[in-house]
């Protein structure tokens, strides 16, 4: 297990004799023990890189203004089917703001600095014009819902009728999109059209069941959970089965786990770890995120317990963490130095340590393997950091470490520190 792990993220396998802990790689080996780039896929054609890469500008220009307004009161809906049909219809007008007021604030809290430094590179990139990817136009129409009640605070949207049109005019596209829009002029002439019927969805995505969205409710007002939508997804394609929502409701009454202080959560995280407990663990998430996948820890229990994986337990060790200041309710915790202890209590032997240091990482085994290799130099540099980093966020009765807010996090550096000329060579090289 240990050593499937090291090569997941690693070239090469085991090496003896590696540079003891927290010495820096040489370059020689910092080539030789990069981390992998992901296989090419098949190529696909022009007009379709085109739909895909608007779909993902007009979704990423305005996807970071939600942050913006997660904390006004006119967010969420006022029943399920509510929530679903305003996030499609509004994400159909690219009205970014709209469509993700109905995503679940505890799922994307974190940036709210993001969107303006974003909206400000594109619209000097002179790829938007008014928050919209020129030469588009998106439209819902005749949308039809099914809603079941999985639990008092949950429920399964099915959209059952309807359709989503895409217009594209390839003389109207951004110049950044110029190659792909000769091709669409080609293969379509000036105009193309695609029409999704979400009753074909499931065939045309090859989805385990109908297109569905799982709506949450929060303080009386209804939100869409990506979190447990994807994770139903899963459940059904992996298991056949759905998850158990009856552990939500349960998961709202539970007492969380949270550190005294913010450079202690991700101890605090490290040690609630047990495969066999993974209840225990989701408490140490905070409530907005670890609940959502409280309904499939039986399903990924019996997993490991039909895979017969070893009762790993962990901890962490933080020789060097740099403590950032408070920002609503979120503390950025810089990991230039910590190492993430990993024992097997039926056999010691195959623990190891994980380690981290500045931008470069190693991974130890207690039986002697050890890899080393060191995130993209462009890419640390692009975030404007030395080291990774995670988020903390303040919750009832302390700290939690947040996942989603740390990728957020990432997010609102990497844009921060990207100029415009920066942005258009970025999409001329896509």
């Amino acid at each position: 297990l240990q050593e499937q792990t090291l090569r997941r993220f690693f070239v090469g396998g085991s090496r003896q004799g590696r540079p003891q802990p927290w010495a820096a790689p040489s370059l020689q080996d910092q080539q030789q023990w990069a981390p992998v780039a992901a296989p090419t896929s098949r190529p696909v054609p022009g007009p379709i890189i085109a739909l895909v890469l608007l779909v993902v500008a007009a979704f990423g220009i305005g996807g970071f203004a939600v942050w913006k307004v997660f904390f006004s009161s006119d967010g969420g809906a006022d029943s399920p089917e509510e929530a679903v049909t305003e996030l499609l219809e509004a994400g159909a007008d690219q009205d970014a703001i709209a469509a993700l007021k109905m995503l679940n604030p505890g799922e994307v809290r974190g940036a709210d600095e993001v969107y303006d430094a974003l909206r400000e590179r594109m619209e000097d990139a002179e790829i938007v014009d008014d928050g919209e990817v020129t030469g588009t136009n998106f439209t819902v129409q005749d949308l039809e819902v099914d809603v079941e009640e999985l639990s008092d605070h949950a429920s399964k949207v099915t959209v059952t009728g309807g359709k989503i049109v895409l217009t594209v005019n390839f003389d109207q596209l951004p110049e950044q999109f110029a190659d792909a829009a000769e091709q669409g002029k080609r293969q379509y002439g000036s105009t193309y059209t695609e029409e999704l019927d979400f009753a074909d969805a499931q065939e045309q995505m090859d989805l385990p069941d109908d297109f569905f969205m799982i709506a949450i409710e929060d303080d009386g007002r209804w939100y869409v959970s990506p979190t447990a939508t994807i994770a139903e997804y899963i459940a059904l394609g992996t298991s056949g089965e759905g998850g158990d929502w009856s552990a939500y409701e349960a998961g709202l009454d539970r007492d969380p786990v949270t550190a005294d202080q913010p450079e202690d959560a991700l101890a605090v995280l490290a040690d609630a770890f047990r495969l066999d407990d993974l209840n225990g663990f989701l408490d140490a998430l905070p409530p907005g995120q670890g609940n959502l996948l409280r309904p499939y820890a039986h399903l990924i229990e019996e997993q490991i317990l039909n895979q017969g994986l070893p009762d790993i337990q962990m901890s962490v060790e933080g020789d060097d963490l740099g403590v950032g200041d408070e920002a609503d309710g979120l503390v950025r915790i810089d990991l230039n130095r910590v190492r993430l202890l990993m024992t097997d209590g039926g056999d010691p032997s195959d623990g190891g340590e994980y380690g981290l240091e500045g931008r470069c990482g190693w991974v130890q085994s207690n039986r002697g393997q050890r890899m080393d290799g060191c995130l993209p130099e462009d890419l640390m540099s692009a975030a404007g950091s030395d080291s990774v980093f995670v988020m903390v966020r303040k919750t009832a009765g302390g700290w939690q470490l947040d996942p989603l807010a740390t990728i957020i996090g990432w997010g609102d550096a990497l844009v921060a520190n990207v100029d415009s000329d920066d942005l258009g060579a970025i999409l001329d090289e896509l």
